[in-house]
């Protein structure tokens, strides 16, 4: 696995929200972005640039665990015109699952 500014390439399969009444259908995470300890305002930038790195079709995976995260992630992803795929909460981190609907600049 390679890393650039918190920035990593791993493919992982998870299940969208909108395919869970097909359990075969999947989408492939291509990059996660870590902002694991770091607070607000890092996340919001660390995740618009890898929004406005990413090419339309790509799944993005960003993980904090920022109490703020919750409410800023989300507000980003709507306003930048992106696709909230899936949002959990795995202890103290949150994971959002991102789907590139259109290029950011």
């Amino acid at each position: 696995m390679s890393q650039l500014n918190g920035i990593c390439d791993n493919y992982k399969k998870v299940k969208s929200p909108k395919d869970l009444s097909s359990p075969n259908l999947t989408v492939l995470i291509m990059k996660v972005v870590d902002c694991i300890g770091l607070y607000c305002p890092e996340p919001v930038f660390m995740a618009r640039k890898a929004i406005e790195d990413a090419n339309v079709g790509e799944i993005i995976e960003i993980h904090a665990d920022d109490p703020a995260s919750e409410q800023d992630i989300p507000v980003l992803i709507n306003k930048l015109g992106q696709e909230l795929l899936k949002v959990e909460k795995d202890g103290d981190v949150f994971k959002f699952v991102v789907r590139i609907s259109r290029k950011v600049r």
